[in-house]
């Protein structure tokens, strides 16, 4: 996962670029965020991104597995807790570097099928976990 993250975080601009202008095909921008629980990080996806007066809002999109957030819950965060990102285009998943490191870990029948579902190919795969 750590180098999921280093490929995110070295392409978060292109992120900030596409949620900033969207094209008219383009919806659904996540950041997945590390959030501080009792016993460490949790990283969570949160989606319906904004910032009022310097402060990074989301709401989780995930049920969050420490029970400390709730699923759908608004939450603030710093740009130093992302760790992944992600936004659809044309019904493609852009990004979701940390999904594509799951994936490449599926054996191949269960992998080409989720590669299916979210529209890549194993060539996008590649690129993502290189």
């Amino acid at each position: 996962m750590a180098r999921a993250t280093q490929k995110a975080l070295q392409t978060i601009d292109r992120f900030w670029e596409h949620y900033n202008d969207p094209a008219e095909d383009e919806d659904d921008f996540a950041l997945k965020i590390r959030m501080p629980i009792e016993d460490g990080n949790e990283q969570i996806w949160v989606g319906e991104i904004s910032n009022r007066n310097g402060r990074w809002l989301g709401r989780l999109l995930n049920e969050p597995v420490s029970g400390e957030f709730q699923i759908y819950q608004t939450v603030e965060f710093e740009p130093d807790q992302i760790c992944d990102w992600t936004y659809a285009k044309a019904d493609v998943l852009e990004g979701n570097f940390s999904l594509a490191v799951m994936l490449s870990e599926l054996p191949e029948k269960k992998r080409q099928r989720a590669l299916s579902d979210f529209g890549w190919s194993s060539n996008d795969l590649e690129l993502r976990v290189s």
